[in-house]
């Protein structure tokens, strides 16, 4: 093999190597999705290609569980038992009752799953919240 002037033999190599195989002629990436319509303030936001406006029934579920939990921390264990099963409830009924596109992240399986294991989890809670837990 010829080498170039001041080229290594390992430089020369992969220079061959790289025009002898066919990837300068696949196709270039995508170009990033705009964020003009984030920075003109239209309201929309794009995560991923999903539009975050739609995942209010889990941000709902999500922040009653985070009351909850704070309540735990602070010492209140019933309550915050009562109000995380609560939290499980409504989540279950957020996703029985919204299809599953609009159910958003509350989605994870099929809905009857989703709905059931929630709706179990949420009444062995308020089960659990009736109970003295701690002495």
């Amino acid at each position: 093999m010829m080498m170039p002037a001041g080229r290594s033999r390992d430089a020369a190599v992969y220079a061959e190597w790289s025009t002898s195989h066919a990837y300068h002629l696949l196709p270039s990436p995508p170009p990033a999705l705009p964020r003009s319509a984030a920075a003109a303030g239209s309201g929309t936001w794009f995560h991923g290609g999903m539009d975050v406006r739609h995942e209010w029934p889990f941000a709902t579920v999500f922040a009653v569980a985070v009351v909850a939990v704070a309540l735990i921390a602070l010492g209140n264990l019933q309550h915050g038992v009562l109000i995380l099963g609560c939290a499980l409830l409504l989540g279950s009924g957020l996703r029985f009752a919204l299809s599953t596109p609009r159910a958003g992240l509350l989605a994870v399986r099929g809905r009857g799953v989703d709905v059931v294991t929630m709706g179990l989890l949420g009444l062995v809670m308020l089960i659990l919240s009736v109970f003295p837990l701690a002495g």
